[in-house]
C-alpha cells in the first residue's frame, strides 16, 4: 500500500495547519512533511504512526482513497465540533453518549450522573 499525500494535505488543511505545525506535533521534520505530501517521498511505517497520533487519525486514513474526515461529510459543521470529531481520542465519548441515547438516557440523566461522579471524584 502506497501513503496518499494529498490525504495528509487535506488533513492538514481542514486542521489549518502549516507543515510547520505539523512538524511541532509530529516531530516529523516539515521538509519531510513536504515530500510525504507531494509523493516525492514514502514515508516508513513508523513516520506514518508518528504523524497519524500527533494529528489524531487512524493510520489508515492515509492509504484508503475513499477515507473522509467529519468535515468532508458536514462541511458546515462549528469549527469546535470540527475540532471536537477530527480528535481521535473524542470517539469514546461520542460512542458513550450514543449508547446512553440508545438505552433511553436523557441528556439530563447524563448530566446527572456526571455531577455525581464528579462529587464523589472531590470527596
Amino acid at each position: 500500500m502506497r501513503f496518499i499525500g494529498d490525504k495528509l494535505t487535506h488533513l492538514r488543511e481542514v486542521l489549518k495547519l502549516t507543515q510547520k505545525d505539523v512538524e511541532k506535533l509530529t516531530g516529523v521534520k516539515a521538509g519531510h512533511i513536504s515530500g510525504i505530501e507531494t509523493g516525492a517521498r514514502n514515508p516508513r511505517p513508523e513516520t506514518v504512526k508518528r504523524i497519524a497520533e500527533g494529528l489524531s487519525v487512524d493510520e489508515h486514513y492515509f492509504y484508503l482513497q475513499e477515507s473522509r474526515l467529519p468535515a468532508d461529510v458536514l462541511p458546515e459543521m462549528p469549527p469546535e465540533l470540527e475540532r471536537f470529531i477530527a480528535d481521535g481520542s473524542n470517539v469514546p465519548w461520542l460512542a458513550l453518549t450514543e449508547k446512553a441515547q440508545r438505552e433511553g438516557i436523557s441528556y439530563e440523566a447524563l448530566q446527572h450522573l456526571i455531577d455525581i461522579a464528579l462529587e464523589i471524584k472531590r470527596t
